[in-house]
Protein backbone atom coordinates (compact mmCIF):
# COMPACT_ATOMS: atom_id res chain seq x y z
CA UNK A 1 0.00 0.00 0.00
CA UNK A 2 1.35 3.78 -0.84
CA UNK A 3 1.88 5.78 2.29
CA UNK A 4 0.33 9.14 1.51
CA UNK A 5 3.61 10.98 2.08
CA UNK A 6 5.26 8.57 -0.73
CA UNK A 7 2.65 9.02 -3.15
CA UNK A 8 3.51 11.28 -6.10
CA UNK A 9 1.34 14.25 -7.04
CA UNK A 10 -0.52 13.99 -10.49
CA UNK A 11 1.31 16.11 -13.05
CA UNK A 12 -0.57 18.75 -14.30
CA UNK A 13 -0.99 18.17 -17.68
CA UNK A 14 -3.22 14.56 -16.44
CA UNK A 15 -5.42 17.16 -14.45
CA UNK A 16 -8.96 18.00 -16.26
CA UNK A 17 -11.57 19.72 -13.46
CA UNK A 18 -10.17 22.88 -11.91
CA UNK A 19 -13.75 22.78 -10.16
CA UNK A 20 -12.61 19.46 -8.73
CA UNK A 21 -8.97 20.04 -7.43
CA UNK A 22 -9.10 23.70 -6.37
CA UNK A 23 -10.03 24.26 -2.62
CA UNK A 24 -12.61 26.84 -1.68
CA UNK A 25 -14.69 27.71 1.09
CA UNK A 26 -16.95 25.22 2.87
CA UNK A 27 -15.24 22.19 0.58
CA UNK A 28 -13.40 18.77 2.07
CA UNK A 29 -10.17 17.68 0.86
CA UNK A 30 -10.69 13.68 -0.38
CA UNK A 31 -7.07 12.52 -1.45
CA UNK A 32 -7.72 9.54 -4.11
CA UNK A 33 -4.46 7.51 -4.07
CA UNK A 34 -3.71 4.71 -6.94
CA UNK A 35 -1.22 2.15 -4.65
CA UNK A 36 1.10 0.19 -6.33
CA UNK A 37 -0.55 -3.17 -6.76
CA UNK A 38 0.96 -6.36 -7.58
CA UNK A 39 2.84 -7.00 -11.63
CA UNK A 40 -0.82 -7.67 -12.87
CA UNK A 41 -1.89 -3.99 -13.48
CA UNK A 42 0.79 -2.21 -11.58
CA UNK A 43 1.39 -0.10 -14.69
CA UNK A 44 -2.25 0.84 -15.69
CA UNK A 45 -3.42 4.35 -15.49
CA UNK A 46 -6.77 4.82 -14.33
CA UNK A 47 -9.04 7.80 -15.25
CA UNK A 48 -11.34 9.63 -11.62
CA UNK A 49 -14.54 10.96 -12.80
CA UNK A 50 -15.98 12.91 -9.73
CA UNK A 51 -19.43 13.56 -10.35
CA UNK A 52 -19.67 12.57 -14.00
CA UNK A 53 -16.52 15.28 -15.08
CA UNK A 54 -13.43 13.87 -15.65
CA UNK A 55 -10.66 14.81 -13.11
CA UNK A 56 -7.90 13.51 -13.41
CA UNK A 57 -5.32 10.38 -14.80
CA UNK A 58 -3.57 8.30 -12.06
CA UNK A 59 -0.87 5.92 -12.21
CA UNK A 60 0.68 3.57 -9.86
CA UNK A 61 1.51 6.14 -6.78
CA UNK A 62 -0.13 8.70 -7.96
CA UNK A 63 -2.33 10.59 -5.48
CA UNK A 64 -4.77 13.43 -6.33
CA UNK A 65 -6.66 15.69 -3.85
CA UNK A 66 -10.12 16.78 -4.72
CA UNK A 67 -12.19 18.84 -2.81
CA UNK A 68 -16.03 18.79 -2.39
CA UNK A 69 -18.96 20.85 -1.41
CA UNK A 70 -21.49 19.76 1.42
CA UNK A 71 -23.52 16.97 -0.38
CA UNK A 72 -24.00 13.54 -2.26
CA UNK A 73 -21.01 13.22 -4.43
CA UNK A 74 -20.05 10.20 -7.20
CA UNK A 75 -16.65 9.29 -7.78
CA UNK A 76 -15.97 6.48 -10.34
CA UNK A 77 -12.62 5.24 -11.60
CA UNK A 78 -12.20 2.69 -14.72
CA UNK A 79 -9.02 1.46 -16.10
CA UNK A 80 -8.21 3.16 -19.07
CA UNK A 81 -7.02 1.14 -21.16
CA UNK A 82 -9.77 -1.56 -20.07
CA UNK A 83 -13.46 1.07 -21.07
CA UNK A 84 -15.94 -1.65 -20.05
CA UNK A 85 -18.57 -1.44 -17.72
CA UNK A 86 -17.15 -4.40 -16.11
CA UNK A 87 -14.05 -2.75 -15.39
CA UNK A 88 -15.80 0.51 -14.14
CA UNK A 89 -15.97 0.82 -10.24
CA UNK A 90 -17.77 3.66 -8.36
CA UNK A 91 -18.28 5.35 -4.96
CA UNK A 92 -20.57 7.09 -3.27
CA UNK A 93 -19.96 9.59 -0.72
CA UNK A 94 -21.55 12.08 1.52
CA UNK A 95 -19.80 15.14 2.31
CA UNK A 96 -18.71 15.82 5.21
CA UNK A 97 -17.34 12.62 5.80
CA UNK A 98 -15.08 10.93 7.95
CA UNK A 99 -13.32 9.04 5.01
CA UNK A 100 -10.81 11.30 3.61
CA UNK A 101 -9.03 8.25 1.89
CA UNK A 102 -10.10 6.76 -1.34
CA UNK A 103 -7.45 3.89 -2.40
CA UNK A 104 -6.94 2.36 -6.02
CA UNK A 105 -5.67 -1.23 -6.19
CA UNK A 106 -5.47 -3.47 -9.70
CA UNK A 107 -4.55 -7.15 -8.95
CA UNK A 108 -5.29 -10.70 -10.46
CA UNK A 109 -9.09 -10.29 -8.33
CA UNK A 110 -9.77 -7.09 -10.81
CA UNK A 111 -10.00 -3.32 -9.98
CA UNK A 112 -10.65 -2.47 -5.85
CA UNK A 113 -11.92 1.53 -5.01
CA UNK A 114 -12.40 1.80 -1.35
CA UNK A 115 -12.40 4.43 1.59
CA UNK A 116 -9.92 4.70 3.76
CA UNK A 117 -8.77 6.63 6.92
CA UNK A 118 -5.21 7.05 6.10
Amino acid sequence: MTQLRDADKVPAERLFSAANTTPGEGKQKITVVRNGGTMIGSGMHVLLNVDGAKTAELGTNDAVEIYLAKGEHLLMIEPKYMSTSSSQLSAALVVPTKFPVYRIDINVSGPRFQPSID
